[in-house]
């Protein structure tokens, strides 16, 4: 990912909380960075780059984890009750206060990359580096990779979920599976590596660019939009070397 040793240790160290190893550190590292000053500045493929700030990861992760979360109330035939099943899903479990608390409690907030100078990590850091955290597993690993994610902080935990499956089965009819295949993470890892992607048949050979149509086709229109955003973003730097066409 980057030579910069400020944000390998901070990654490792995010990765061993959350228990997942990235395919592509730079996600990580994007989504433990709120500074924009020269503490935002690495160094990949032999030149200075400024790493983003995650605010735009945030907002993927908290349409991730909600679209998730949404996935097994409606699965596990959660009574609706004027909608106060789910809102107390929602409020329990990934609002900003509960973000916070989870966060500090499982050591996240030590991850955090911050401008030069400041020295208290406020909780709404702390609240949109987990969202940016969820974000950047989903978009690296896929939904099964967000779901084992956010059951390891306790973030798909609750008593009104107690009966259902911690991850939707793989023949579901309602909720088309993610198949890590078809991830972007593995996409890009596959094309870089210039291994060629097979379909599920035995004989069909897939493009890369057929690949990412393929999982626009599973995810709901929220996070497609989102997705592609993401794929023509510089930002993404290491999207930039994978030869997905644009």
């Amino acid at each position: 990912m980057t030579s910069c040793p400020r944000f390998s240790r901070k990654v490792a160290e995010c990765e061993s909380i959350i228990a997942y190893e990235f395919n592509f550190k730079s996600l990580c590292a994007q989504a433990l960075n709120t500074a924009a000053d020269s503490m935002s500045v690495c160094v990949m493929d032999g030149s200075f780059k400024k790493m983003p700030k995650n605010d735009r990861l945030a907002v993927y992760g908290d349409a991730a984890a909600a679209a998730y979360l949404c996935s097994l109330w409606i699965k596990g035939g959660l009574p609706k009750r004027d909608q106060d099943c789910w809102t107390t899903l929602r409020r329990d479990l990934i609002s900003n206060e509960n973000l916070t608390r989870v966060g500090r409690e499982k050591g996240l907030h030590k991850c955090i990359n911050m401008n030069g100078g400041t020295t208290r990590v406020s909780s709404g850091m702390v609240a949109t580096t987990v969202e940016a955290i969820l974000g950047a597993v989903e978009i690296d690993g896929g939904r099964d990779a967000l779901a084992q994610v956010m059951n390891r902080l306790g973030l798909a935990q609750h008593g009104l979920l107690s009966s259902v499956p911690s991850q939707l089965p793989r023949d579901s009819s309602m909720f088309p599976t993610h198949d890590p295949e078809f991830c972007l993470g593995n996409l890009l890892k596959r094309s870089q590596e210039r291994v060629p992607l097979r379909a599920t048949s035995r004989d069909a050979s897939i493009s890369s660019g057929t690949s990412v149509a393929r999982l626009a086709s599973h995810s709901d229109s929220v996070l497609t939009s989102l997705e592609k955003l993401f794929r023509r973003a510089f930002w993404i730097m290491d999207w930039e070397y994978g030869g997905i066409p644009r």
